[in-house]
This record gives C-alpha cells, sequence and structure tokens, in this order.
C-alpha cells in the first residue's frame, strides 16, 4: 500500500530538514583529514606569568611573540617568535633553539576551525647562518574578525609534543 501524497511530502521534507542541520552543525567542525586533530593529543598549556609568556614546562623552555607587521587588508602579518631556556635566561636572552619542530597554527575556537598554514622558521643572519632560538612567523592571516588563538606547537614526526597559545582578538 502507497503512503498518502502529504506523507510522503512530509517525510521527504523531513529528510531534508535533518540533511540540512547536520551541515550547518557540522560546517565549523575540525576535520581531521587536514589534520586539525593532531593538536588534541597534548594537553594544552596556556599561558603563564608575564616573565615566560608562551611556557613549555616538558622542553624547559619559555617564549615570546613580537609583531613584524599585524595582518592588514593587503598583507598578512608577521612576528618574531624568540625561545630562552626557562630557569637560566630571560625574554632578553640568550635564546635557545628547540630540540624539536617549530609549528605555529591559528585556531578561531568559537568556530572550530584555524585559518592558512603559517610558515615557521628558524631567522637567519645576513651571513647566511641560524639565529639561535629566533624564528620569524610570515603568512599570518585571521580569515574573520573575533577571538583567535596564535598556537606555537614543538613537534617530531608530525606528532605534537608539547604547545603554548596566545589569545589575540582581530
Amino acid at each position: 500500500m502507497r503512503l498518502p501524497i502529504k506523507t510522503r511530502l512530509f517525510k521527504s521534507f523531513a529528510s531534508a530538514l535533518s540533511f540540512f542541520s547536520f551541515l550547518i552543525l557540522t560546517a565549523c567542525i575540525e576535520s581531521p583529514i587536514l589534520h586539525h586533530a593532531d593538536a588534541d593529543t597534548v594537553t594544552p598549556q596556556a599561558q603563564t606569568e608575564a616573565d615566560c609568556p608562551l611556557h613549555f614546562p616538558t622542553a624547559g623552555l619559555c617564549a615570546s611573540i613580537t609583531w613584524d607587521q599585524m595582518q592588514t587588508e593587503d598583507e598578512p602579518g608577521s612576528f618574531k617568535l624568540k625561545f630562552w631556556d626557562a630557569k637560566t635566561a630571560t625574554s632578553d636572552g640568550p635564546y635557545l633553539t628547540p630540540e624539536n619542530a617549530v609549528f605555529t597554527r591559528l585556531m578561531m575556537p568559537s568556530m572550530g576551525h584555524g585559518s592558512s598554514p603559517v610558515k615557521t622558521e628558524q631567522l637567519q643572519a645576513a651571513d647566511g647562518s641560524l639565529v639561535a632560538g629566533v624564528y620569524h612567523a610570515t603568512g599570518v592571516y585571521f580569515s574573520m574578525p573575533g577571538h583567535w588563538e596564535i598556537w606555537i606547537q614543538l613537534r617530531r614526526d608530525r606528532g605534537v609534543l608539547e604547545q603554548a597559545k596566545v589569545d589575540i582578538t582581530i
């Protein structure tokens, strides 16, 4: 026996409504395909006291961010990232290069997504030598206004060993 047309239309409408509700609710959820899930394997380390703005207790390091240029309508932003020994140095140095690779991630927690990848490279001196403990992050692009987190991560073999964050409002 075939269902009446109104019942069939209602079921079709309900199915479509469920599907579109699902799409709306999941549109800003992080995608494991895009490797967003890797940071969830490590307990985040939030900002600490002023003398150690980014704290990496396992590595025994502190770090700070100094903006070269904030993002404009035409240009992405960039900043310097400096690391020092948490027990023996200060934000003025001497700087210490972490044993693990340094990465930068931009996340907008209210939307559940990040922004385009940030290029983070150890700074080179005029003679081409690497500057100990100083990195340059370029391509810093916040895709919309609001509250953002800048996550600095220490990684090995694509795994996050330790991370710390800076909150910023755009």
